[in-house]
């Protein structure tokens, strides 16, 4: 590269970094850049953008906590564990039962063959002596939360299933040697030693996404496939079914001996992401050197313990002096004792991996001027092998040309901004440590208070224990963390949504809402979910314009909040805005917002940073855009492409293939096949019916959609049972005035047609109409079907000239 070449490159390089994030990538393919210079800046950018990273530890701090604190729940529940040689049993639920592959103080895992889809399954179950109301809830709770996680270097979640008091969730069996066994069993040198832990890191960030943190990673539970493919195993409930040195008390001191980060071998100290960053960074260091950082040999568990709480061992670069000192830097800082100086999540570590395996600048490396040249002459040796001495000669020239010297006084300015934006993320992780703490001490003492033993022997509902914590909230015991208060108060509303109580979920949006305007704070995830929540219920009840304006405010959190990066927080805010430009009648918009949200969906899923139901959510409500529009087929193709995920993903009992099945049912029943529909929505009952009770919205919506089958089929006192029960469900859920109440009456209107009532019909087809032009307008879809259902009724009874 030429003297004028590398000054073009760096004017390029120093006006690309002052760009926002979101136009570097048009500035980098646009006509302002040479074309022979392109990849270097793209990849130049590339590096810089890796020391940006972030993790915000308040961003569903509650979910996290939440889960992470069930989870140790089964740790402190222990029985006897059964013996190896007891006798198998021949079924448990769908599955046949081949082997026993292990046993602990928790439960069972066998392996087990399911009819169909045809495959074998590791079956994981939970003693029965286990089976109390509370540890049911947990582990039903623990699964769940499992089967969000999709990654091809985590084993999916099938089934979660009870038979005779068996309490089991069936996961992908995986065969293959322990990622030691298989690195030294094929000698793999130390790069590809590396780009093995990088998709281990992949997969252990895409569980932090989801707010599942491990916390026993080691080389025991990552298994490789035949394939070459890691695989990491025992979320959750590890530390219960495998055995091995455990140790866990009831101050939640949980985890292996020797992977262990410090943190976790303290009871008073916060865990979380970080504390699998560690154990990643233990890994590493086995892999590298054959031995743990820490030698606990000879020593007993209290010895251990307190040995693991101010680790001390040689670096890496000493215990291997043939190491690259970048390598040995990068594996320092995931072993840093302090939480803080370590990288902020599992996708920063394997981030600075890959730039070492690419021969690019760490982010853990000093970074000075002469550190990134050599690097970059190290990248691309060979380019300057074949340029001789000429092109040796010009690139000292270049090095030590006055424009190379106001490039490294750039590089020194920039590296005292790093120094000084790196301060001040360490504050930001400090304050953010400390509203976890106060969260997670306030979920223990919620937790507490649930115990049995203090209600004296009553079962606590998810419902009362969420009441619980709302109460608490009210006597301002987080009233010096407002963060966490929102925190706490959105998942709360969240809960109450899902459990199908609206009023009580708004109100806590609400809330939410007033703390961040009345005690000035920037808008942040608890914010957003708020926001988005609200403007849900605005369009449930027809404010659309309010609902559209809120979502716009949504929006632009989002997308300031990940720098204008593609997010699943971001998909989803575009995804329910696009429903509430639907639901307004605007189609068209609806669908070119439906179209960037689903494009923005499939990327992310591909990427493995989405769940399969946000993807297949997306299909769903597009194909009802498609449906409203005339476009039959399409829409079909899109429900039966979401059915098809999510019966490969779940199996045939999840909840989300019930909503799959109801939605195919819908378009069934649209295009006049309604006995298909109705064999539909009974496989969707007989899964909701169990996972959400006999009350629940969803089922109320359900019943709606067989009673209007059941009209078109000439069945009308089923038709009646039918309705009647979704009209209960929906009355008591939004109240009789609410729009959804009375598009389930326009089903009544049919029945008093096909009973030959059609004055009766005509009476209650004027009342539904004028209580959707109410409440969607006059010119709202909705309204339109109304009045051609009015019209419908007026012809019945002779009276065409007004129909």
């Amino acid at each position: 590269m030429t003297t004028e070449r590398h000054e073009r490159l760096m004017a390029l390089f120093d006006h690309a970094c002052d760009l926002p994030p979101a136009e570097r990538d048009r500035f980098v393919a646009g006509p302002d850049v040479d074309d022979d210079l392109r990849e270097e800046l793209r990849a130049m950018l590339a590096e810089d953008a890796r020391s940006r990273v972030f993790f915000d530890v308040t961003a569903g701090a509650a979910e996290l906590i939440a889960r992470d604190m069930v989870h140790s729940a089964f740790a402190h529940e222990a029985g006897p564990a059964p013996s190896l040689d007891s006798p198998l049993p021949e079924r448990i639920g769908e599955y046949r039962i081949t082997r026993r592959i292990g046993a602990g103080g928790m439960g069972t895992v066998y392996e087990a063959e399911q009819a169909e889809p045809r495959r074998r399954v590791a079956l994981k179950t939970l003693h029965p002596w286990l089976v109390t109301p509370r540890a049911l809830e947990r582990f039903r709770f623990e699964a769940h939360a499992l089967a969000r996680l999709q990654h091809p270097g985590i084993p999916p979640v099938y089934t979660v299933g009870e038979d005779g008091g068996q309490v089991y969730f069936a996961m992908e069996l995986v065969e293959g040697p322990t990622l030691l066994d298989w690195i030294e069993g094929r000698r793999l040198d130390d790069r590809a030693r590396m780009e093995l832990l990088v998709e281990i890191c992949e997969a252990v960030h895409h569980a932090h996404l989801r707010g599942v943190v491990h916390r026993d990673i080691k080389p025991d539970n990552i298994r490789v496939t035949a394939g070459g493919r890691p695989k990491v195993l025992d979320f959750g409930i590890s530390l219960a079914i495998q055995g091995g040195p455990t140790v866990f008390d009831a101050r939640d001191v949980s985890g292996t001996i020797g992977y262990m980060s410090p943190e976790q071998v303290d009871p008073e100290r916060p865990i979380d992401v970080r504390s699998d960053v560690w154990s990643l960074g233990v890994i590493a260091y086995e892999m590298l050197t054959g031995r743990k950082p820490v030698d606990l040999s000879g020593m007993t568990i209290e010895e251990a313990l307190a040995a693991m709480r101010s680790p001390r061992f040689l670096p890496l670069e000493e215990r291997r002096p043939d190491l690259p000192s970048d390598l040995g830097s990068v594996i320092g800082r995931a072993l840093a004792v302090d939480p803080a100086d370590r990288y902020a999540s599992a996708a920063d570590f394997a981030a600075d991996l890959r730039a070492w395996l690419d021969g690019h600048p760490v982010g853990a490396h000093p970074r000075t001027t002469g550190y990134v040249l050599r690097k970059l002459v190290g990248r691309h040796r060979a380019v300057v092998a074949l340029g001789s001495a000429l092109a040796v000669t010009v690139l000292g020239a270049a090095v030590t040309s006055y424009g190379a010297y106001r490039r490294a006084e750039h590089a020194r300015a920039k590296e005292a901004a790093e120094r000084a934006a790196a301060e001040g993320a360490r504050r930001e992780a400090e304050q953010a440590a400390a509203r976890a703490e106060a969260t997670l001490r306030f979920v223990t003492d919620l937790l507490t208070e649930a115990d049995p033993e203090r209600t004296l022997g009553r079962k606590v509902t998810v419902e009362q224990a969420v009441d619980r914590a709302v109460a608490r909230l009210e006597t301002g015991t987080l009233a010096s963390e407002p963060r966490v208060e929102a925190s706490v108060r959105a998942t709360a509303g969240e809960v109450y949504d899902a459990l199908g109580a609206p009023d009580r979920a708004e109100a806590q949006f609400h809330r939410v809402i007033g703390l961040y305007d009345t005690r000035g704070l920037k808008p942040d995830a608890a914010y957003a979910t708020a926001l988005r929540m609200l403007a849900i219920s605005d369009w449930e009840a027809g404010r659309y314009e309010r609902a559209a304006e809120r979502m716009r405010r949504v929006i632009a959190i989002e997308q300031e909040l990940s720098h204008g990066a593609p997010t699943a927080r971001l998909a989803e805010a575009l995804h329910v805005y696009a429903m509430t430009l639907r639901e307004a009648g605007d189609m068209q918009g609806a669908r070119s917002v439906f179209a960037r949200s689903n494009a923005m969906n499939a990327a992310l899923y591909a990427r493995g940073e989405i769940d399969p139901d946000q993807l297949t959510a997306g299909y769903n409500q597009y194909a009802y855009v498609l449906l409203l529009t005339g476009r039959l087929e399409a829409a079909g193709r899109l429900y039966r492409r979401a059915l098809a995920i999510d019966l490969e993903r779940y199996g045939p009992s999840h909840p989300e293939v019930a909503t799959d099945y109801h939605h195919v049912a819908f378009h069934e029943a649209t295009t006049g096949h309604c006995e298909e529909a109705l064999r539909r929505l009974d496989a969707a009952y007989a899964i909701r019916s169990r996972a959400l009770g006999p009350d629940h919205i969803r089922i109320g919506i359900q019943r709606g959609l067989r009673a209007r089958c059941e009209v078109e089929l000439g069945r009308l006192a089923e038709a009646e049972a039918s309705l009647a029960e979704a009209l209960r469900i929906v009355g008591a859920t939004y109240g009789t005035r609410h729009p959804r109440y009375t598009r389930a009456l326009e089903t009544r209107v049919r029945i008093l047609l096909a009973r030959g009532r059609p004055a009766d019909a005509v009476a209650l087809a004027r009342r539904i109409t004028r209580a959707h032009e109410t409440s969607q307008g006059e010119s709202h879809w909705v309204t339109a079907a109304s009045r051609g259902l009015l019209g419908q009724a007026l012809v019945a009874a002779g009276r065409t000239a007004d129909g």
